[in-house]
């Protein structure tokens, strides 16, 4: 009995959507990379030239757009108008990195979400619920032991500002958080997936700068580095950015919102220690752990389908190719390479011709009359 063997192409992981798309050019997502971090630079400065006119005009002294500024090196829960200004200017990362991936590579821009080319709205819905429960029981319980060693609560005052504070939680913690994830975990982990095939360099690099950009002490930057690992895993994992985002989201949101009534300090103003850091690696497992399963029970889609493989560019004639002999060629004989000058039909080399007189003897000695 004959055995066919079929070899098929493996399907595609998050980390190498780019890599192995059928348009993929290795200085696509580089140059993107560089035109979305000057895109954001411009937009930066933009932001903060607003915000130094705002203070100038509202103060009518440039003393105090220096304090405003000392103020933006942390996230100041007491300041609604800091607080927004905050968050838009991380906000704009998403549209700084869409627009030059768009431009330069359209086909692929929203594959920079998940394998499906599309953001799953049921299956982020399902993992917020999922971050929810987890996230949620690690930070009551590390709240819990706070206010158990500290001997009670002080609670800020709920004022007007308070609730404007609420609102802009709600309103705007969410795009920054999705801002982030799709920088990071989306564009940063297929720009390195796209030179590697492992994805432990990729999670590992993005990691690294993600936790490089929060502005706190050792063990906060290894609380940052490990919600990092964590959401650049489950991104791999599931095909997509929704479990990163709705983690990413449900942490900051609860947070922030601890933070308005003064139960934790989130912006990194009071020292870390290592047993801080034990709720986040503690939640961070067991949510890898629930969300892998509920994606297999699930059935979710975590792959892309091989893409068609790119056309075979075509071959350039050679610069001289045989040609058929003409009619009038002898057999055997090899006809001229194509290009060379034209050549005249060959034909035999014509006789010499004699004039003859009529007269002539038609048998050489014999003279006839007239013969001369």
């Amino acid at each position: 009995m004959a055995v066919t063997m079929t070899s098929e192409r493996p399907r595609t992981r998050f980390h190498r959507l780019a890599r192995e798309s059928t348009t993929f050019e290795h200085w696509r997502l580089p140059v993107a990379a560089v035109l979305a971090a000057v895109t954001y630079g411009i937009v930066s400065v933009a932001l903060a030239m607003v915000l130094i006119l705002g203070v100038a005009l509202d103060s009518g002294s440039l003393d105090a757009v220096d304090a405003v500024m000392e103020r933006l090196a942390g996230i100041d829960l007491g300041d609604p108008g800091l607080f927004a200004f905050l968050m838009v200017s991380v906000i704009v990362m998403a549209p700084s990195a869409w627009l030059p991936v768009r431009i330069l590579w359209r086909e692929h821009a929203r594959y920079l979400l998940s394998v499906e080319g599309r953001l799953r709205w049921g299956w982020m819905m399902r993992c917020a619920g999922l971050s929810l429960l987890v996230i949620g029981a690690a930070i009551a319980i590390a709240v819990a032991a706070g206010v158990a060693d500290s001997g009670g609560v002080e609670w800020t005052p709920f004022t007007a500002r308070s609730a404007l504070m609420i609102a802009l939680v709600l309103l705007l913690t969410p795009l920054q958080s999705a801002a982030e994830e799709y920088v990071f975990r989306g564009a940063g982990l297929q720009l390195v997936g796209s030179w590697v095939r492992s994805p432990v360099l990729p999670i590992i690099a993005t990691t690294l700068v993600f936790a490089a950009g929060h502005l706190y002490q050792f063990w906060g930057l290894v609380d940052v580095a490990l919600f990092g690992l964590a959401a650049a895993w489950l991104t791999i994992r599931t095909g997509g950015l929704e479990a990163a985002i709705a983690a990413h989201v449900v942490n900051n949101v609860l947070l922030f919102l601890l933070g308005v009534v003064g139960l934790i300090d989130p912006t990194g103003g009071e020292a870390v220690g290592a047993l801080d850091v034990l709720p986040t690696a503690v939640s961070m497992v067991v949510l890898v752990f629930v969300v892998t399963w509920q994606a297999e029970r699930v059935g979710l889609v975590t792959t892309r389908a091989p893409q068609p493989l790119r056309p075979a560019q075509p071959v350039p004639p050679p610069a001289f190719r045989p040609v058929p002999p003409p009619a009038w060629m002898p057999p055997g004989h090899l006809p001229p390479p194509a290009g060379f000058p034209p050549q005249q039909p060959w034909a035999a080399p014509p006789r010499p011709r004699v004039h003859v007189p009529p007269n002539a003897p038609e048998y050489p000695g014999e003279l006839t009359d007239g013969w001369r």
